[in-house]
């Protein structure tokens, strides 16, 4: 048994005031699956191109990634061109090239098809819609999205939310697909389309939960990471994380497992950011981890609150 993963492959382009390198493996399915492999089985389901490395293949499975669902099509792999300025928080797109993956249709093998956890990654919500429809009875869905797709396909998406359990997105999103100024008057708002667990990530400053069932959040610091070297798939290997600790549990909505997951989340983001492409995800013990994990769950709050609670309080 394992967890579907299903997103986008690449060969990116990283430039960074220290960094300029070519044909680096990416992509939110791999940097997802490779995070989520540190818990439990990944199961990708990705397309690349010709040109996509035998030693990337050989890496993926090396660490137990399935590759069951990769497809190898004539033409070239998906490759995005990013660049970030001196402080590395966010990046510039300077060139996206879909190659292969602007024909890509998500097919699940028969083997996937049963499995009772899936992570949806950043692709068209359409796409990501099509593949609930291919699964049997999945107990736990989650999603990713970016702004792409809130700027293009709105209403694919709030319709997408009704089928989903979890859904994750940075703060700037969750303001613009909201409509709200406020994170936690977002996550509200955002769960009123239907996903029980609202996630935003907020960079540096950690990330939160909102459980609508409830009405309680989460949150938990970020990492302190000493020195940030690529941030590409930190959002990703965070769901890796998250939904790797969720999945593990029968009872994946308990307060005290979406604190801890959301801790975990944190921590194989701060391995991600910590090297160029998925080398930080590479080096991750499981002793450094924990130890990692320790720290951030002694640092987060030991109770949870009411949004109402927290919406209620001043602003300063």
């Amino acid at each position: 048994m394992g967890i579907v993963v299903v997103g986008s492959v690449a060969l990116d382009v990283i430039s960074t005031p220290k960094i300029n390198r070519r044909r680096v493996l990416g992509g939110s399915a791999v940097y997802s699956a490779l995070s989520l492999s540190t818990f439990t089985n990944a199961r990708l389901v990705g397309v690349v191109g010709e040109d996509f490395p035998a030693d990337a293949v050989s890496l993926l499975e090396g660490r137990g990634v399935d590759l069951g669902g990769l497809e190898r099509k004539a033409g070239l792999t998906f490759s995005w061109e990013g660049e970030y300025t001196h402080d590395l928080s966010e990046a510039k797109t300077l060139s996206t090239n879909l190659n292969v993956f602007a024909e890509f249709s998500p097919k699940l093998p028969q083997g996937f098809l049963e499995e009772d956890v899936v992570f949806l990654g950043n692709i068209d919500p359409d796409l990501q819609a099509d593949v609930l429809t291919q699964m049997k009875s999945p107990r736990l869905v989650a999603a990713d999205t970016i702004d792409h797709w809130l700027s293009l396909k709105p209403e694919a998406l709030r319709k997408l939310l009704a089928k989903v359990h979890v859904f994750f997105l940075n703060e700037k999103e969750a303001k613009r697909f909201s409509g709200e100024s406020k994170v936690l008057r977002a996550a509200r708002a955002i769960s009123a389309w239907g996903p029980r667990l609202v996630v935003i990530k907020s960079g540096e400053h950690g990330a939160m939960a909102y459980d609508s069932r409830t009405g309680q959040c989460f949150w938990s610091p970020a990492f302190p990471a000493y020195e940030v070297v690529d941030p590409t798939g930190a959002g990703d290997s965070f769901a890796g994380g998250f939904l790797g600790t969720m999945a593990a549990e029968p009872e994946p909505f308990r307060p005290a497992l979406i604190k801890k997951a959301l801790s975990v989340g944190n921590v194989m983001s701060s391995f991600a950011i910590s090297a160029l492409s998925v080398e930080g995800l590479l080096a991750a013990s499981r002793e450094e981890i924990e130890r990692r994990l320790d720290t951030l769950m002694s640092m987060a709050p030991e109770r949870e609150a009411t949004l109402a609670a927290l919406i209620a309080q001043p602003a300063v």
